[in-house]
């Protein structure tokens, strides 16, 4: 896990106004664009590539970061933002 106490870990909409820290994290990884923005799969076959790689980089951190009972929930979305609005719900 990334730094965080597992009683820290986001528990839904219940903790999320407290639980800022994943918003540092991503950011801190360049990933924080994948939550705040629709990022749509290029074209391009490389940018494809970095865009899967980002995309999957920032879905284990949300993974890693939520409590177990939300991983079912989250891990179905294919992409950050889906897992991110659904966390926030």
């Amino acid at each position: 896990m990334i730094g965080m106490k597992v009683e820290d870990n986001l528990d839904g909409a219940t903790n999320f106004i407290f639980w800022k820290s994943i918003v540092l994290i991503l950011e801190e990884n360049d990933l924080l664009k994948l939550v705040n923005e629709k990022v749509p799969e290029p074209n391009v076959e490389e940018d494809k590539s970095h865009w899967r790689k980002s995309d999957a980089r920032a879905r284990r951190i949300l993974v890693d970061l939520v409590r177990d009972h939300l991983v079912p929930q989250i891990s179905q979305k294919k992409t950050t933002r889906k897992m991110f609005k659904t966390i926030k719900e």
